[in-house]
């Protein structure tokens, strides 16, 4: 075991006068020693930690260097057990004297490694704003969670639940709970890490199940289990408790708890490994010009692409219009008619919005054609007929009607939104253009794919011959 020394400023364990430890801190908004004890924040959570609060130590941290393919650990006690576990790569544990030891060294470990993503599995509701918090609570300074500038937290609450948004300059701190469910659209039973571990890599978290809490977990408050397994019996921390060495039990359990964040965190590599979601990134923000944190975006990516490709075929973008009261409806969803029927149809469209909406349309703002500019005739259909966002009442129109409106859309070379909206057609636009291409590409790389996958069946049935 290795001590690892770092300098510990302006933070010790003082003793009263009385005696009696206590712990302070140096407050660098007072510039006083204020003391913990008592505080709000200090008030010890029996369940599992809440990030707005922090007032849990952090006793653990967990580092995966993906350029060392090394995995490092600080913990503030020893891990006398560390030899009971195997890695399939190199494991450096780093104990520490105490949590602000512990975090002094994760901080010149980060200005050291100085890293651009940091991921964590639901690291934007726990782990980033937990850190902050922690590191705030004890009177640090935030901003060496950056080594090129400033670290923020921002706290906001929607719909009942907080939700936080950290960023810190020169980094990109990136949940990957949030980067899963937008690139992997299949409904899952739950996001935990856990269950979406056993779904991709076959793989799960360290079974804890033989402590009631999570924080029963990390104080090694063991429970005999009444029915245990045979892999139960046959452990270390079983046949302790059952000889009733509960000083070894601790130790057992804490050395467990270790070995649970070490796997925890090579699961979240390991999917990374697995399903490319950093190359997904740095393809879309190098796509649209945006930066890496922003390639999880709608809006921002877009609105960045559109504005280089205006840029790059020499067009003005027009000023951004603001609406007091604008009124958007989403997409119409028809209600099903439900039972049995016969003929049914089932017809599957490869992205049906982007190019049977954007590019069937051609939606664009240079194609988009206000009602006053529309011939007279056309204008009178769309005003009496289309001119509003109830898209159910288009199914009460008579056929001659749709057939009118065909005709003198076809006549003058324009295409209708269902709401009213109309377009040109005689020139593709700007924004059904980019759809396309970014369509194209796609298919391209599907093709590809393909291939590759095909001859990796070839490889494999050729190997299995010889």
């Amino acid at each position: 075991m290795e001590e690892y020394e770092i300098g510990v400023n302006e933070l010790r364990d003082k003793l009263s006068d009385g005696g009696e430890e206590k712990f302070e801190y140096f407050n660098k908004t007072t510039n006083k020693w204020e003391e913990l004890k008592g505080s709000p924040y200090m008030e010890r959570n029996t369940g599992f930690p809440i990030p707005q609060k922090a007032a849990e130590e952090i006793s653990l941290m967990q580092i995966f260097d993906s350029e060392l393919k090394t995995m490092i650990i600080l913990g503030v006690r020893e891990w006398k057990h560390q030899a009971d576990y195997e890695f399939d790569y190199p494991v450096k544990y780093i104990q520490c004297k105490d949590e602000v030891h512990l975090l002094e060294s994760y901080l010149k470990i980060f200005r050291t490694m100085d890293p651009l993503i940091i991921y964590a599995w639901n690291g934007a509701g726990f782990d980033f704003p937990y850190i902050y918090n922690r590191i705030k609570n004890l009177g640090m300074d935030t901003d060496q969670l950056s080594n090129y500038g400033k670290a923020k937290l921002e706290q906001s609450e929607f719909q009942g639940r907080t939700e936080f948004k950290f960023k810190a300059d020169g980094h990109h701190y990136i949940d990957t709970m949030v980067v899963y469910k937008k690139f992997i659209l299949d409904p899952r039973t739950s996001y935990s890490l856990d269950n979406i571990a056993l779904v991709e890599l076959g793989k799960q978290k360290v079974d804890h199940s033989e402590y009631s809490t999570f924080d029963g977990f990390y104080t090694g408050d063991y429970e005999i289990p009444k029915n245990p397994t045979d892999a139960q019996k046959s452990s270390k921390i079983y046949k302790a408790a059952i000889a009733g060495d509960w000083d070894e039990v601790k130790e057992l359990a804490h050395s467990e708890f270790v070995y649970y964040g070490a796997i925890d965190t090579y699961l979240i590599k390991s999917l990374d490994d697995k399903l490319n979601f950093t190359a997904l990134m740095f393809m879309i923000a190098e796509k649209m010009g945006v930066l890496l944190s922003d390639a999880l975006g709608t809006v921002k990516p877009w609105s960045q692409y559109i504005l280089n490709k205006s840029h790059k075929d020499m067009k003005i973008m027009p000023e951004r219009a603001e609406h007091d009261h604008p009124h958007i409806v989403g997409g119409y969803v028809r209600d099903p008619n439900a039972g049995k029927h016969n003929w049914v149809l089932s017809v599957d469209v490869n992205s049906m919005y982007p190019l049977l909406g954007m590019v069937g349309f051609n939606m664009s703002p240079e194609t988009f054609v206000a009602k006053h500019e529309l011939p007279p005739e056309l204008r009178d259909q769309v005003l009496k007929h289309y001119n509003d966002q109830d898209e159910w009442n288009r199914f009460d129109l008579p056929q001659e009607e749709w057939a009118k409106t065909t005709a003198l859309l076809k006549h003058h070379k324009l295409g209708l939104g269902i709401n009213g909206a109309v377009f040109k057609t005689d020139e593709i636009g700007m924004v059904p253009a980019m759809v396309q291409e970014i369509y194209d590409s796609r298919k391209k790389a599907k093709k590809t794919m393909f291939l590759y996958e095909r001859r990796k069946i070839l490889i494999s049935e050729i190997l299995k011959e010889k």
